[in-house]
């Protein structure tokens, strides 16, 4: 294993020679043994593992859109449906959509790297991620595209489509289409000038925000929501706190606080339900942060904005 100690994040330079160098060369070398899905004939060619007993770098979730992650180099545990398997350098894990997945470290002293696809409503977006014992999980680049072409869409639907089979599907057209991702992903990080950072910024704010939004009802980490954009936890924190001012904790914490604002004063809903239902773990906890970022307990507020 070459990765010791995690690098710091690509420049653009670095992140268009890994995806024209080791990246193409990984996806090219693919083979039928290497697929991990849904698919019965890949469940028999993998060792399954226990559940981690540490949190998850990647939380066990569903999403609506197809989702993959490709193991570079090292060794790790992917969460397929029910089942977890311990696999090495060359694995592709594909999740349809709808397909509980997860990641997390094997063992903790055995580094791995990974990159990401998630094919989403808002675009493509290829993350690459690694782990190493002294730094945990790390980020080293990202890309999103937003409007992608027509090759690019065909490509995903072809994709969708292997995923979605009863059987597991041939490497072949898997690594095209990939292939394909792939270049469109190069041309867009040579032809991005360094002026652009700060709108792709924004955009990873709003597609976090958006990710935010429908989920407050419930508890919600920052590593969730830094996984649904393909960032590391610190890299999209600071990310909130140069864009809103804010780091993405305190955003979520706010926004239930709007919320819960909303509730005191146009429902009779009791200071109790109004917690459990945006998320907060006990009324205790709500009531001191809805002081701490009101000046007011939720019970004076409601007689406050009642008159």
């Amino acid at each position: 294993m070459t990765l010791k100690r995690a690098r710091k994040p690509f420049s653009t330079e670095e992140l268009a020679g890994f995806i024209a160098g080791r990246l193409t060369r990984a996806i090219s070398e693919l083979e039928p043994r290497s697929l991990l899905g849904p698919w019965p004939d890949s469940r028999r060619k993998r060792s399954h593992a226990p559940a981690p007993r540490a949190q998850s770098f990647v939380p066990s979730h569903a999403d609506d859109f197809l989702e993959m992650c490709h193991v570079l180099q090292g060794e790790c545990v992917l969460r397929c449906g029910e089942r977890f398997y311990a696999v090495g350098g060359g694995t592709l894990g594909v999740y349809p959509p709808g397909t509980a997945h997860g990641e997390h470290f094997r063992q903790a002293r055995i580094p791995y790297e990974s990159v990401s696809w998630m094919l989403r409503p808002d675009g493509l977006i290829m993350g690459y991620h690694g782990y190493t014992f002294r730094d945990g999980r790390v980020y080293f680049g990202r890309i999103h595209i937003e409007t992608p072409g027509q090759e690019v869409r065909n490509a995903g639907r072809n994709l969708a489509q292997f995923a979605a089979a009863e059987a597991l599907p041939s490497v072949v057209p898997v690594k095209e289409a990939l292939l394909t991702w792939t270049l469109c992903l190069l041309r867009n990080s040579l032809s991005a000038p360094e002026q652009k950072r700060s709108e792709a910024r924004r955009a990873v704010v709003r597609q976090a925000q958006a990710y935010i939004e429908p989920r407050l009802a419930r508890p919600l980490s920052v590593a969730e929501v830094a996984h649904s954009v393909l960032l590391s936890p610190n890299y999209l924190t600071t990310a909130f706190r140069m864009e809103t001012g804010l780091s993405l904790g305190n955003y979520i914490k706010r926004r239930r606080i709007d919320g819960a604002k909303d509730l005191l004063a146009g429902t009779a809903r009791s200071v109790k339900d109004i917690a459990y239902a945006l998320g907060f773990s006990d009324p205790y906890t709500f009531s001191r942060t809805f002081r701490t970022v009101t000046g007011l307990s939720p019970s004076r507020y409601r007689e406050t904005v009642r008159g």
